[in-house]
């Protein structure tokens, strides 16, 4: 018997923990939430010239990721820019989806691993449980149920990276 293909849950070391320290301290904009469901509040990494190093260097993972795992047409990253969010005690984000309208891969890449609690979780046909690590990019196509778990001690630090592509046609 045949057994159904699902698009892989992608993990990889994309940054060094001093890379990440570099990250938590880059320029960054505070964004309060604007209702379309986003996991406020959430700093987006400004587009500047310190920062450049990170945007290229997501990019270009991003990039080679869909092309050997994923074949999305024409991503790229989404227009409002990498998000920075640090969930404190207390603080989760419950299963949800992001917008297929627009959004095809998420990618979350942890800065930190000085907490409890805070694991990632995806269902991708069963449930994979990531052990936050840090500099680790774990990618899955949007539509992939996933969420971030109580923050027990400590806090979470994270870039939540969307990549977007021309709309699904699903009729002619």
């Amino acid at each position: 018997m045949a057994r159904a293909h699902f698009p892989r849950v992608i993990q990889q070391r994309v940054f060094t923990t001093e890379e990440c320290k570099k990250i938590i301290d880059c320029q960054s904009t505070p964004v309060k939430s604007d209702g379309m469901g986003i996991n406020y509040p959430i700093d987006i990494v400004d587009e500047c010239s310190n920062n450049d190093w990170i945007t290229n260097k997501v990019k270009d993972t991003l990039h080679k990721t869909n092309k050997r795992h994923y074949g999305f047409k024409d991503l790229k990253l989404f227009r409002k820019g990498i998000g920075k969010k640090t969930y404190e005690v207390g603080d989760s984000y419950r299963y949800h989806t992001d917008d297929i309208s627009e959004i095809r891969l998420t990618s979350i890449i942890f800065l930190n691993d000085d907490f409890v609690g805070g694991k990632l979780r995806v269902f991708a046909a069963k449930e994979i449980v990531i052990n936050p690590t840090i500099g680790l990019m774990v990618s899955f196509p949007s539509w992939y149920f996933h969420q971030a778990d109580v923050i027990e001690s400590g806090e979470r630090k994270v870039l939540v990276i969307l990549a977007e592509g021309p709309k699904f046609e699903f009729f002619e």
